[in-house]
């Protein structure tokens, strides 16, 4: 099975490398670190990770939330908040941006861990929904022209 590339966002350099080594540790692995919004949507489109771990608050003029709506829209690919803004405006601006998860800091590699692979299973949830609706589209279209047919037969 191939490890899950995560991709982490954090200002805070030290913070930053804890994460990494924590994500090491458990079986993942970090293709890359980057530290402000637009270097994140950089990173992305780059790296291809499955999953980012975003702080919201970031260097740079654009904040995790901005990143993670234009990656979200772009890029198609799960972020996961882990910040220390826990207050229940930060989580519904999370939500509005498409985040899988929110974890506050200070946070532990456990809760770390089902953080992650409840997002990323999430994730894989959600495409898969997203391919059923294309297909059942696709077969109504069609159902719409078999019944064209018929009806000009008649």
């Amino acid at each position: 099975m191939n490890k899950k590339r995560i991709l982490v966002v954090e200002d805070e350099a030290v913070i930053a490398l804890d994460i990494k080594v924590n994500l090491i540790r458990l079986g993942y692995e970090v293709p890359g670190i980057a530290s402000s919004g637009e270097e994140a949507i950089k990173s992305a489109e780059q790296l291809r990770p499955d999953l980012i771990l975003m702080d919201i608050t970031l260097n740079g003029e654009m904040n995790g939330l901005e990143a993670a709506i234009s990656i979200n829209k772009n890029l198609n690919i799960p972020v996961i908040f882990l910040t220390a803004h826990s207050d229940s405006e930060m989580i519904r601006l999370g939500k509005e941006a498409g985040a899988y998860g929110y974890l506050p800091k200070p946070y532990d590699a456990r809760a770390l861990r089902s953080s992650i692979e409840m997002a990323h299973a999430r994730f894989e949830d959600m495409v898969e929904i997203r391919r059923l609706n294309q297909e059942l589209q696709h077969s109504i279209q069609e159902l719409k022209k078999l019944r064209k047919t018929d009806a000009k037969r008649k």
